[in-house]
């Protein structure tokens, strides 16, 4: 499946593509985006804070499932199950404000459409257009941090050892290099990983879930 960046149809297009919409989020922030949707051709059948609910709500069925709050709902991990469970009868579209490993997470669990908070009402649109003609539609600005990283000899070894804790001192005596060679790995590590932190980095190296495992830490260099 290819991965898109839309953006919303003009007026003189083409009617745009419909479908029912249920939005599972905290009362202030489903009211919000349903207004934005109800603006456009997008019918919100039911709102709810939790999936079991709004499946309850809506009666028949949904097109698209909005989930606001995406980062903080695949950061627990449960609910990737749950969308699973939903994925036959709707596609899915989360709201986030999370980092890259989210996104990947959501993408492994057969979410169709990922939007970043501070554009959701203008790229929602887009988005569910998009997922409800076949495409998977994820943010410009991160498509290229979510494509499956390459990573060199040294940068997997320095990641693994990270991974298991160590230093940065104790990596480059385990690995005969300099500390400043060791910082530098780190760097093109973090940027190819779409991290900030030491934390970040070996959880994600860590997490089966981001598709990004390098394996267990190693006691030599090549």
């Amino acid at each position: 499946m290819s991965i898109s960046t839309v953006r919303t149809a003009p007026a003189s297009a083409a009617a745009p593509v419909s479908g029912a919409v249920g939005i599972v989020a905290g009362e202030i922030e489903g009211r919000r985006l349903a207004s934005a949707l109800k603006r456009g051709s997008f019918p919100v059948v039911a709102t709810a804070g939790e999936v079991n609910a709004l499946l309850d709500r809506a009666g028949g069925r949904l097109d698209v499932v909005v989930f606001a709050g995406g980062h903080e709902l695949l950061a627990r991990g449960g609910p990737v199950e749950l969308l699973r469970a939903l994925r036959p009868a709707a596609a899915i579209v989360i709201v986030s404000g999370g980092g890259t490993a989210p996104v990947r997470k959501a993408l492994r669990a057969g979410v169709d459409g990922f939007v970043a908070e501070p554009e959701n009402e203008r790229a929602l649109h887009g988005t569910l257009a998009a997922v409800l003609a076949g495409q998977i539609s994820v943010p410009r600005a991160i498509r290229e941090r979510i494509v499956w990283t390459v990573f060199s000899l040294r940068e997997k070894q320095v990641l693994q050892l990270v991974a298991a804790g160590l230093t940065n001192a104790e990596i480059a005596d385990r690995l005969f290099l300099s500390e400043s060679t060791i910082k530098s790995h780190l760097s093109s590590s973090f940027r190819k990983l779409g991290v900030s932190s030491r934390a970040e980095a070996a959880a994600a190296v860590l997490d089966p879930d981001t598709g990004l495992v390098i394996g267990q830490p190693i006691a030599t260099p090549a």
